[in-house]
C-alpha cells in the first residue's frame, strides 16, 4: 500500500501548491516526499452539519467551486459529503485532494471535470436546499 499511499499523497501535495494562498483550501505546509503537512481547517464535514435551506452556502459554495476551477484545480471527489466542511463561522470549504487534477482551465478535459464537480455540487444543494434550485 505504500506505492499508492505516496501516489495519492503526492497528488495532493501538487494541488494544495497549485492553489497556494487560496480561501477555504488546506494550505500545504510541508511535502518532502514521504510525509505530507496541510493546515488544519476548522469546521464540520457537510453530513454532520448540513446546510439545510441555506441558499446562501450554496452560492459561496459554487464561487468557492468556480475559484478553484479558474486556477486549473478540478477536484474530482466532491461526490463525498465529508469533502465539503460547513466552517465553524459557516462558510463552505473543501478538503482531501487526493484525486485533484491539474490542467489548462480552458481545455475540453478540465471543462468536463469542473462540470462534474459543480453537478455534484448541485446534488447536495437537491438534497439540502431543493426549494432554490433553478433550470439554470
Amino acid at each position: 500500500m505504500r506505492l499508492p499511499a505516496w501516489w495519492l499523497a503526492r497528488r495532493e501535495a501538487r494541488a494544495l501548491r497549485h492553489i497556494h494562498g487560496m480561501a477555504d483550501v488546506p494550505q500545504l505546509l510541508a511535502w518532502d516526499g514521504r510525509h505530507l503537512d496541510r493546515s488544519f481547517m476548522a469546521g464540520d464535514a457537510m453530513y454532520q452539519r448540513p446546510p439545510r435551506g441555506d441558499l446562501a452556502w450554496f452560492r459561496a459554495a459554487r464561487r468557492l467551486l468556480q475559484q478553484l476551477h479558474r486556477n486549473g484545480v478540478a477536484h474530482n471527489d466532491l461526490a463525498k459529503e465529508a469533502n465539503w466542511l460547513v466552517t465553524d463561522d459557516g462558510r463552505p470549504a473543501l478538503i482531501d485532494f487526493q484525486l485533484a487534477v491539474i490542467g489548462n482551465p480552458r481545455s475540453r478535459w478540465m471543462r468536463l471535470l469542473a462540470r462534474e464537480d459543480l453537478r455534484h455540487l448541485l446534488k447536495h444543494k437537491r438534497m439540502y436546499c431543493r426549494e432554490s434550485l433553478t433550470p439554470v
